[in-house]
């Protein structure tokens, strides 16, 4: 199954028994309860202690590496002290023996084992699931900016690794494209029309691109909100050391779903532009930005399609952005790149020509001028008038 070791399937009377064991002096003498969550090659399970949400037992897959999950519980601590992150991110428990995991025998299957953790619940709602308005994509971009800047200065061995999720990596899926899309010529045409872009803009660039441990998974469905703010980011087991600018573009592919154009790039603008208060892009990672983009698009549906074919008894969760993200790549495909490019500049700081700038203090909400113009674009009727040529 795509390299995958077995999948852990602890049912809940087994995980509650792994709790009452390992745990029991935070579990008390409260009841309790626990639900399956959504996941992919691994096992998340929601625990209630007396009808409220507190914790999630999460089990890796047998395949994953210990030196991973160390990985993983450093960069929630890192983050959990970080300004501005710390409650947004999971906090690891401890068992009753002071351990951050556990490792143990698949019920099932005991030649198999699976490393086991409980992190405390977050409340929110999926970001695919709200209202994207700008002050909100804001925030996103704020989160995920803070983010990056307290992962840049740790150098954790276990990331230096090779993840087909890596867009470093992206290249990796163009033997696949002829076998997945054998029977559909529209969309293998439209892949390959996108990798040569990558292959063009961002392979030459790659190695020169700042380079550090991003979290690497900023879906909209690991991105939880209360409507206004982002109130929690989850799922830290696709971390990598990579070209840091990888990290915005897969936070905007999917960001940008489900939207026309003019509001997907106000939205990327006002993304961005949370962004780099945190963690400035450079010039050179704003120039491969709109083709990373798609890449991971591509990436996604690429992998979602071969391994739909394998995981027909989990095809909901593996097919969940498939639909979504092939109508953004119809969108970019008829999109102007440059258009795009110099709005990602401008949301980013610098003028057309190249210089640095900041944006206007006295701009309505402190947005520039092409996002209050990619904003209108998205909102407002063509017949609608206005009273100047240029929006401040």
């Amino acid at each position: 199954m795509g390299g995958y070791g077995k999948v852990p399937d602890f049912t809940a009377d087994e995980v509650a028994g792994l709790l009452a064991t390992h745990y029991a002096a935070a579990v008390g003498g409260a009841a309790v309860a626990c639900r399956p969550l959504d996941s992919y090659i691994d096992q998340n399970v929601k625990v209630t202690l007396d009808g409220a949400a507190r914790w999630v037992f999460k089990a890796a897959n047998a395949a994953e590496s210990e030196a991973v999950l160390q990985a993983e519980c450093e960069v929630m601590r890192t983050l959990g002290a970080a300004d501005g992150v710390a409650g947004v991110v999971p906090a690891v428990m401890r068992s009753d023996g002071g351990a951050e995991y556990l490792y143990v025998p698949n019920p099932r299957d005991p030649a198999a084992h699976h490393y086991v953790r409980v992190v405390t619940f977050l409340e929110g709602t999926v970001l695919a699931e709200v209202p994207h308005t700008l002050p909100l994509m804001e925030d996103f971009g704020e989160v995920v900016g803070r983010i990056d800047a307290a992962l840049a200065p740790l150098a954790v061995r276990a990331t230096h690794r090779y993840l087909r999720w890596d867009l470093k990596n992206a290249p990796q899926i163009e033997p696949m494209i002829p076998f997945v899309f054998a029977g559909d010529a529209g969309r293998r045409e439209q892949v390959q029309h996108f990798m040569r872009k990558y292959t063009a803009h961002c392979a030459p660039a790659m190695a020169r691109l700042p380079m550090s441990l991003i979290y690497n998974d900023a879906n909209d469905y690991n991105v939880l909100s209360d409507g206004a703010r982002v109130t929690g980011v989850v799922d830290f087991g696709d971390i990598v050391t990579t070209p840091t600018v990888c990290e915005v573009a897969i936070a905007l592919a999917y960001l940008l779903m489900k939207k026309d154009a003019g509001a997907a790039l106000a939205a990327a603008a006002a993304f961005l532009r949370g962004y780099c208060r945190h963690r400035r892009l450079e010039e050179a990672e704003v120039a491969v930005l709109w083709w990373l983009i798609a890449a991971r698009l591509c990436v996604s549906v690429t992998i979602s399609a071969y391994e739909a074919a394998e995981q027909l008894d989990n095809i909901d969760y593996v097919e969940l952005s498939a639909k979504p993200a092939w109508a953004l790549l119809e969108l970019m495909r008829g999109m102007d790149a440059e258009e795009a490019h110099r709005i990602f500049r401008t949301a980013c700081g610098y003028e057309e020509g190249g210089a640095a700038m900041h944006a206007d203090p006295h701009a309505p909400g402190g947005y520039t001028a092409d996002e209050i113009a990619a904003f209108r674009k998205a909102h407002c009727a063509r017949t609608m008038s206005s009273a100047y040529k240029e929006p401040f």
